[in-house]
């Protein structure tokens, strides 16, 4: 088992402690790389991995992540960086079985619309770490293969199938889950403009997903007001077309009410709108109504193109440099 902790980032120091097999614990202490844990942990897990890959006692590794790294950003590396001086990969010395995300079904739902970020908590893994915790519970989630949750009221269970449909869901974690990972498939999962990344329109145990569709643009004004409506689910997720900026497509990245959006260069969705959003209580039937509402009426799909650019848009700044726009 590898494990790492983040208790003295404050002085540059990330610990790290590998248990064998034979039961012997190795601890050491670890510089903190460019100011960045995410850094750190890429230079410091991946050789670690690769040496207990090659050591004949070891049949296998548990990495336990700090609570608030995002796993995307280690099975990237785990593909992509150069490992040693026999110039490959981690992947090339050894597989990854699963993803296992463990959830606390108790608090899950406060914890997704509470809206805390992690600095409040204690979390914080640096000064300018100002994601939230919903955030970075919803990343974990989604990236799961398998999602170890204790026996829960049925809504916080559909909350948590609808966040991840592909996932095998534990109120244990036993030894052995099976060669579930498959990258590909996880990259389209958690990309939030995918097709493959929408919930299927459910109701059970109080949660409720939707995915709605439409050929319409949305109104950039329009769209703009009901942002604090469809900041009210837990999840969204998706590419929407606006009026203002015809033949672009915005990718929508939704968490409670920190909503981000940016322009999005792939040509997937060109054409149509498809949102998918996920929530608790009576808030379903209101959200597809906003949505519908700021899209554009028969009268404003005559005008066309060419005075729909003219129109005032809010969203202007997704197409400056920093390409993107949040609402907290």
């Amino acid at each position: 088992m590898v494990t790492h902790c983040l208790d003295q980032i404050d002085v540059g120091l990330v610990s790290r402690s590998v248990q064998w097999p034979t039961g012997q614990v190795e601890a050491a202490l670890v510089d903190l790389q460019h100011g960045c844990v995410s850094c750190t942990l890429r230079e410091d897990v991946l050789p670690t991995l690769v040496r207990m890959a090659h050591s004949p006692e070891v049949a296998g590794v548990v990495l336990v992540l700090p609570e608030a790294v995002e796993p995307m950003g280690f099975l990237e590396a785990f593909y992509s960086v150069v490992v040693g001086e026999a110039g490959r990969t981690a992947s090339e010395h050894l597989d990854i079985d699963s993803v296992v995300a463990v959830v606390d079904t108790t608090r899950l739902i406060p914890r997704l619309t509470a809206g805390e970020r992690l600095e409040q908590v204690g979390l914080a893994i640096g000064p300018q770490d100002d994601r939230t915790l919903a955030e970075v519970i919803v990343e974990q989630v989604e990236t799961a293969d398998v999602v170890v949750a204790a026996p829960a009221p049925e809504t916080e269970l559909s909350v948590l199938a609808l966040l991840n449909p592909d996932a095998r869901y534990l109120t244990t974690l036993s030894a052995g889950c099976g060669q579930h990972f498959e990258l590909d498939r996880t990259l389209d999962r958690v990309n939030p403009s995918r097709p493959t990344a929408l919930s299927p329109d459910a109701v059970c145990g109080g949660a409720w997903g939707f995915t709605w569709v439409s050929d319409r643009p949305f109104h950039p004004e329009r769209l703009h007001r009901c942002l604090d409506d469809l900041g009210r689910s837990l999840r969204g997720r998706g590419s929407a077309l606006l009026a203002s900026r015809p033949g672009a497509v915005v990718e929508w990245d939704s968490v409670g009410s920190r909503i981000a959006l940016g322009a999005n260069s792939e040509t997937e969705h060109q054409g149509v709108t498809a949102l998918s959003f996920v929530g608790v209580n009576e808030l379903g039937a209101t959200l597809r109504s906003r949505l519908s509402e700021a899209t554009l009426d028969d009268l404003e799909m005559a005008e066309g193109p060419h005075q729909w650019q003219t129109w005032p848009d809010p969203f202007d700044d997704l197409w400056n440099p920093s390409n993107e726009t949040e609402e907290a």
